[in-house]
């Protein structure tokens, strides 16, 4: 019963502010919520709100998707790669490279290509993401210890 009610929230924020505001990341976190109950109605209502032309209220659950990490709804977020707003594009490629999948490799390389035009923690999970996607994490993780020591 709770899944209308945050989805009727989530749909209710403010879709075209001059910035994101306190409502924003409430229906992030309500995003979370639907990840956690993760019905067919929950997952099905995001997946309708993805759908939808970018708002602010498709960031909003974007970016509750990228936090509730749950590889069963990155595929939630394929869809997001192939979009013409660039910061959904960029949310889609690091939940699809958190959890390794190829298809998030060419915008991840993107980033790096164009690292200064990027914060600096994006650069480095963009780096690490691709590392994990070549499967070089272990040997990352080894050469990093010996510059440390």
């Amino acid at each position: 019963f709770y899944t209308p009610a945050l989805l009727e929230f989530i749909r209710s924020v403010e879709p075209r502010p001059r910035e994101m505001q306190k409502e924003h990341f409430l229906a992030a976190g309500a995003t979370e919520q639907l990840v956690r109950i993760g019905t067919p109605a929950a997952i099905g209502g995001l997946r309708a709100i993805l759908a939808e032309k970018s708002s602010a209220i498709t960031r909003s659950v974007a970016a509750g998707l990228l936090r509730a990490r749950k590889p069963e709804t990155a595929e939630l977020m394929r869809p997001l790669l192939q979009s013409p707003y660039d910061e959904l594009v960029v949310d889609a490629a690091l939940m699809l490279g958190h959890f390794g999948d190829p298809a998030a490799r060419p915008r991840l390389q993107a980033i790096l290509s164009q690292a200064d035009a990027h914060p600096p923690a994006l650069v480095i999970l963009a780096s690490w993401y691709i590392l994990k996607i070549d499967k070089k994490t272990d040997q990352a993780v080894t050469e990093l210890a010996k510059l440390v020591k």
